[in-house]
């Protein structure tokens, strides 16, 4: 009993540890994206590079717009980030 709950704990460490470190993105297992560019407007430039496993990202959901590939990577166009209102009314 004491080894499967060793192994348990293992195999959860092992999980958050690849998670937290971004371990699959940095060995290119999985596809990952940068913002490269800044226009003076506030949209933002990003290239998303292909990973062996999953493929190019998509950035639709984020209302990106895609530009097409460049290379090895996919280019998007994404609209300006909202500012949070911090004033009180």
């Amino acid at each position: 009993m004491f080894r499967i709950f060793l192994a348990a704990i293992l195999i959860v460490l092992a999980l958050v540890t690849v998670k937290r470190e971004r371990l699959l993105e940095r060995a290119h297992m999985t596809g990952s994206c940068a913002t490269y560019a800044y226009s003076a407007d506030g949209t933002e430039w990003r290239k998303c590079a292909s990973g062996r496993i999953s493929g190019t990202p998509s950035l639709k959901l984020h209302g990106c717009t895609d530009i097409g590939p460049r290379g090895n990577a996919e280019l998007w166009r994404c609209p300006a980030r909202l500012e949070a209102n911090t004033s009180r009314q």
